[in-house]
């Protein structure tokens, strides 16, 4: 069989393109230091590139959420700090005053003035907020949960965060679970109220920081040491549910 020579000339410029075609190939994987440069080059490969690629993109956003976390339950920490510093103070003040022989009238309504102004904290405390956003109030973060007289205008919801795949941790606390405890009467007092003719009396208590404390500045103002005294067994609830509170922000923060 006779090989023109244009059959031989075609040949020749189309082994000299395609070597030219590899040559710029190679140079630009060497340029980019990239091995795929099309998913057509090794589609099995890409595929896993892509894979990697979306798994390191959750991990950033994970991290980011993380530490989105983090900072709202330090800031919450931080205020719950200062509400337990407040209940510790209140309680110094009754356990001083509840005292007729430590204490009189004119020195309790003295202190009186004190725990208003601790009223004015924890309002304070109540209405914290990072930025824009307001710790305590649930879902609604872009209005103040508490007003002057600690009634609460936000909702129960806790706002998840997911930190790793299919794992989500609670960035806040709604207010009722800081500021209202929840105790239960034991069986001696249920027992001295069915005594007192008071058998209808429920056997959970509710505590309500704003009312606890306002009801102390009345004992104080009005110079009545029953009702201090009273108030101090609910303070020491108060402080206790504080404590754990913390140590459950502490252990968020710790899975994390």
């Amino acid at each position: 069989m006779r090989v023109s020579d244009n059959t031989s000339k075609h040949a020749v410029h189309e082994a000299l393109r395609k070597s030219r075609g590899r040559m710029e190939e190679l140079q630009l994987k060497n340029a980019t230091q990239k091995k795929i440069l099309s998913p057509s080059d090794d589609p099995a490969a890409n595929a896993k590139i892509m894979g990697v690629r979306t798994e390191t993109a959750l991990n950033s956003q994970f991290e980011m959420n993380g530490e989105l976390a983090k900072n709202r339950l330090a800031f919450t920490e931080a205020a719950l700090s200062e509400l337990n510093d407040v209940f510790v103070r209140a309680k110094e003040i009754a356990l001083g005053q509840s005292s007729e022989a430590s204490a009189s009238p004119e020195s309790r309504y003295g202190v009186a003035q004190e725990v208003n102004a601790l009223f004015k904290q924890l309002v304070s405390i109540a209405n914290r907020r990072v930025g824009a956003h307001y710790l305590f109030g649930g879902f609604k973060t872009q209005t103040s949960p508490y007003n002057e007289k600690g009634e609460y205008f936000g909702d129960l919801g806790e706002i998840p965060v997911e930190i790793q795949k299919g794992v989500f941790v609670a960035i806040n606390v709604p207010g009722p679970e800081v500021f209202e405890v929840k105790k239960y009467k034991t069986i001696d007092q249920l027992r001295k109220l069915a005594s007192e003719g008071k058998e209808d009396v429920p056997a959970l208590e509710a505590i309500d920081l704003f009312q606890e404390l306002d009801g102390l500045r009345v004992g104080l103002i009005t110079n009545d040491t029953l009702t201090i005294r009273d108030s101090l067994e609910r303070l020491d609830t108060v402080i206790e549910k504080i404590i754990s509170l913390r140590t459950k922000l502490s252990a968020r923060v710790a899975s994390i």
